[in-house]
């Protein structure tokens, strides 16, 4: 185990926002095909891909959460299941 929801966001400076914040983070992954209902994606940025343009999706299909890059998605503000970090490359 990872840690809780809380957990995580408190070590990635994300302020704790409503939800259910005791919730067990089994895994944290980069890998849209390795992502289970206990996972939490990270999206990464590279020359050729951009694990962003999965974000959304990866969470409505009942990702845990995700962590994305901070400004990215006006839908991601006050979503209990986003972490959002300056860099999610530095974060990871």
């Amino acid at each position: 185990m990872i840690g809780t929801l809380a957990q995580l966001k408190e070590i990635f400076h994300c302020p704790v926002r409503v939800g259910d914040e005791k919730i067990d983070v089994q895994s944290i992954s980069t890998d849209t095909r390795t992502i289970g209902p206990s996972a939490v994606f990270l999206a990464l940025k590279g020359d050729v891909f951009d694990g962003h343009d999965y974000a959304k999706k990866i969470l409505e299909a009942g990702a845990l959460g995700i962590i994305v890059e901070q400004g990215r998605f006006a839908w991601a503000v006050g979503n209990p299941k986003v972490i959002e970090v300056p860099n999610t490359l530095e974060a990871y």
